[in-house]
């Protein structure tokens, strides 16, 4: 993920244009108010990519976003892994037959793209939009050989990355 920042923070970062690394436990809610309050006069183009746990973050800073009437238009997302609410459910991730495996995407995302794989956990719960009317869930994509702990380094995801935030410019 640090490699895929510093990609779109080398493609984009402007005077206008923040892109911000931010890390899995960071908190979404403060996140949110941060951009909300930077806004100028038109509403922001936010864009959120996520690995792992940080994909559940992403998810959460979005809905926070939409609490605030702010729209995300791409969500990228590889081998997100639903997070417990409560860091005491957290180990849930690891074990098959606890797993939580659904995580719910909120309306005021217009499109996700996202990566999984099958040959380690943690592993990707299952991607679902609030509002199919309102969130474009992309078909996953399947890693067919990567293991989790790899996912935030696939070449595809990073491409997808970088051309949906150049299409913004």
């Amino acid at each position: 993920m640090v490699r895929l920042w510093h990609d779109l923070h080398t493609a984009h970062a402007a005077p206008d244009t923040a892109v911000v690394f931010a890390a899995w436990d960071a908190d979404a809610h403060a996140l949110a108010e941060q951009i909300w309050r930077l806004q100028n006069a038109r509403p922001p183009t936010v864009c959120l990519y996520g690995y792992s746990w940080g994909g559940q973050t992403a998810v959460n800073l979005a809905r926070a976003l939409g609490d605030r009437d702010l729209r995300v238009r791409h969500l990228v997302l590889t081998d997100p892994v639903c997070r417990h609410r409560w860091p005491v459910g957290w180990w849930r991730a690891f074990y098959p037959a606890f797993a939580v495996s659904r995580i719910a995407v909120p309306p005021n995302v217009d499109a996700v793209h996202w990566w999984r794989q099958r040959n380690s956990w943690p592993r990707a719960g299952d991607l679902t939009a609030e509002d199919p009317d309102q969130t474009l869930v992309h078909k996953a994509r399947w890693a067919a050989t990567a293991t989790h702990k790899y996912m935030d380094d696939l070449r595809e995801f990073h491409a997808t990355s970088l051309r949906l935030a150049s299409q913004l410019d």
